[in-house]
């Protein structure tokens, strides 16, 4: 297994790491220096490449990985012999370093699909793809800032829709592009009652409790429940707001007095 640490890849054995570095012009350097590996999340050989800074390595003029398929001798062996120093490092652990800056080499010239929250929260994982592949870009995984939501991709000053198919040709960044959420207002009509009842303003797909009523009902009236479209609904209902919303008071006659029966 692998470790990270400052952006090297650190051969893990029993907590201890060996850094090993392969230079551009194929030179392998072992550094007889140990370093202890604690509370460091291990990788198995695909996540290290997707966890490297290729461009750090570049930069360095270094490629500072190594990989390995050996069993666990040989891997005993390979770390034995850099810890003693007095030996160079056994074949099979040539071959497993060049074949590390093979696969290296190899995933360099991958396109590397990154993703821009753009004010958002959260991660989305970085994509490789090879130079002519298509790519189907994804649903968003960020969550939204405060009061906006998803709107669609952008890379470069092209936008595209969540499933758009790219052709790759070189690295990209695909930034998220968000939008406000809507506002809708809730206002109140008194329907030949009278008074007033102050309006509600409320972002798309937030819901909202109808009130009391304030309203004074009309003469020999009393309020009955409130009226949005031809659909009643009581004090205490739950709406979701989608738009601009009329809540009317809906009124009721009054019920008729009883008239005392004449005493005999």
């Amino acid at each position: 297994m692998y470790a990270i640490v400052d952006g090297y890849a650190y051969l893990v054995k029993s907590g201890t790491g060996y850094k090993v570095s392969v230079d551009v012009d194929g030179n392998v350097n072992v550094s007889d220096t140990t370093i202890s590996i604690t509370n460091q999340e291990l990788y198995t050989y695909d996540e290290m490449f997707k966890k490297m800074n290729f461009d750090k390595a570049i930069k360095d003029l270094q490629k500072t990985y190594i990989s390995t398929n050996a069993n666990s001798d040989e891997l005993g062996n390979l770390i034995d012999n850099v810890n003693n120093s007095v030996k160079p490092l056994a074949p099979k652990g040539n071959e497993i370093i060049k074949a590390s800056v093979v696969e290296i080499e190899s995933r360099l010239d991958d396109c590397v699909i990154t993703f821009d929250k753009n004010g958002g929260t959260g991660s989305m994982a970085e994509v490789r793809k090879e130079v002519g592949e298509t790519y189907k870009l994804p649903a968003c995984g960020f969550t939204a800032p405060e009061h906006k939501r998803f709107k669609e991709w952008k890379i470069g000053t092209t936008s595209y829709d969540v499933g758009d198919e790219i052709t790759l040709s070189t690295s990209i960044t695909v930034k998220t592009i968000w939008e406000n959420i809507p506002q809708y207002t809730i206002s109140f009509d008194a329907n030949e009652g009278t008074g007033t009842m102050e309006s509600v303003t409320k972002y798309e797909g937030e819901s909202y409790t109808l009130p009391e009523n304030s309203f004074t009902a009309p003469q020999d009236k009393q309020f009955k429940n409130w009226l949005i479209g031809e659909d009643e609904f009581e004090v205490g209902a739950s709406i979701t707001v989608e738009a601009n919303t009329t809540v009317k008071a809906n009124w009721e006659d009054e019920p008729t007095p009883e008239t005392p029966e004449n005493p005999e």
